[in-house]
């Protein structure tokens, strides 16, 4: 419930984390950090992208302003020799992803799952291969439980909020830090 949360809490009301918090930054130095939520909109409003399954199944989504998340359209592509679930992020100027996958011009992100605590107690580990995600660098707006995530799964793709306890890999990004929205 975010009460036993020591840090980016309602006492210091930190919404941001500082770069000694960041884990991209931490470990790669420089100007790396993990993107800010204005950072992964930008991925789903700027670039072409989808899901494409272990069969190599590409679908493309669009984006849909009303609802805050991209959908899908429909299966576009079939990657030969693929056997990643994941989502591709690719620039407009390509006509299709195969053309960025040629061109080695893409972001993949694949299906990772998440890591929480099991009703034993113990750790589980669960979505992969069918859900995906990276941390954002910001607190969710639903409380400090809560964190912005750029996340994704079969049907849906977008920018929502996770509980802080959940286990995210990080995909750092390099460029401007301030949140715009």
């Amino acid at each position: 419930n975010g009460s036993t949360m020591s840090k980016y809490n309602t006492s210091d009301k930190k919404t941001h984390l500082e770069l000694t918090d960041d884990a991209a930054h931490v470990n790669w130095g420089g100007d790396w950090h993990m993107p800010n939520r204005a950072q992964c909109l930008e991925l789903f409003k700027e670039t072409k992208n989808g899901f494409v399954t272990g069969a190599g199944a590409f679908t493309q989504y669009a984006w849909n302003n009303s609802n805050g998340y991209s959908s899908p359209t429909s299966t576009t592509a079939t990657i030969s020799g693929w056997n990643t679930e994941g989502y591709f992020f690719f620039k407009n100027s390509y006509t299709s992803v195969t053309d960025a996958i040629s061109a080695k011009d893409y972001l993949f992100i694949p299906t990772a799952g998440y890591y929480q605590n099991g009703a034993v107690g113990g750790v589980s580990h669960d979505g992969a291969g069918y859900d995906g995600g990276v941390w954002a660098s910001a607190l969710g707006s639903k409380g400090v439980e809560y964190a912005w995530d750029l996340c994704f799964g079969i049907g849906r793709a977008g920018v929502g909020y996770d509980s802080r306890y959940y286990g995210l890999p990080v995909r750092g990004v390099v460029g401007q830090m301030d949140e715009a929205i």
